[in-house]
């Protein structure tokens, strides 16, 4: 049991802790909202989905802010004993330095086991959990962007375009232009085709029936000169 100097001491640290770990959790958390705002957005993602999303990423983000909060906590802590002098009649009372260590070093341990729980067992698991279903929730949703008539560029170095679709949801007259900048540009013209979502495996795989392919070969600079 911890004793009386014990527990006020922790008592002193347990507050700052909790602001400096939901301060340093909201801005981190700021940031990833921020990164995936565009994903959210364009790609219409359910609000359920978001916040199961956002729920994912806590454990990581737990990861990196609790030793954050544990140093904020220490230090708010003990100032707020030094500037009320109640380190010096500690001292007065015969408590030394070393004593004053031991809380600090305990509380300090309590951290180092709550940030090995979330970045050995918890967030490996939520990040991977976060993946699936980020995968899932954007592709599944890709083929609703695309619309008859219009030049899609949501595949990056793919331009689509289709003229019209069938019952069965397949695209019809597709005009498909792929660019690589380690390859030839190349177009390919389809009676028929679509995109087949695998989101455990977070790929999408173009289909093409009855094409053609077409090569663009550019032109050599120096064969100009």
């Amino acid at each position: 049991m911890f004793k009386f100097f014990d527990r006020y001491v922790i008592k002193e640290i347990v507050p700052p802790f909790f602001i400096g770990l939901l301060l340093a959790t909201f801005v981190l958390l700021m940031n990833q909202i921020l990164q995936l705002s565009e994903i959210f957005i364009t790609r219409g993602v359910p609000l359920k989905a978001v916040l199961e999303i956002l729920f994912y990423l806590i454990p990581s983000i737990l990861a990196f802010t609790v030793p954050m909060a544990v140093l904020m906590g220490t230090l708010g802590g003990l100032s707020r004993l030094s500037s009320d002098s109640e380190i010096m009649a500690f001292k007065t009372l015969g408590i030394s330095y070393k004593r004053l260590l031991r809380p600090v070093l305990v509380f300090s341990l309590f951290g180092w086991l709550l940030t090995s729980y979330f970045a050995l067992y918890l967030a490996p698991r939520f990040n991977y959990r976060m993946k699936q279903t980020l995968s899932h929730t954007v592709l599944s949703r890709v083929q609703f962007r695309i619309h008859p008539g219009e030049f899609n560029e949501s595949i990056p170095g793919t331009v689509i375009f289709i003229q019209g679709m069938s019952q069965e949801q397949d695209w019809e007259n597709m005009f498909v232009y792929f660019s690589d900048p380690k390859e030839e540009p190349r177009v390919i013209i389809a009676e028929r085709g679509g995109l087949n979502f695998f989101p455990e495996l977070r790929r999408a795989i173009l289909e093409l029936f009855n094409g053609t392919s077409i090569l663009i070969l550019q032109p050599n600079p120096r064969s100009t000169e």
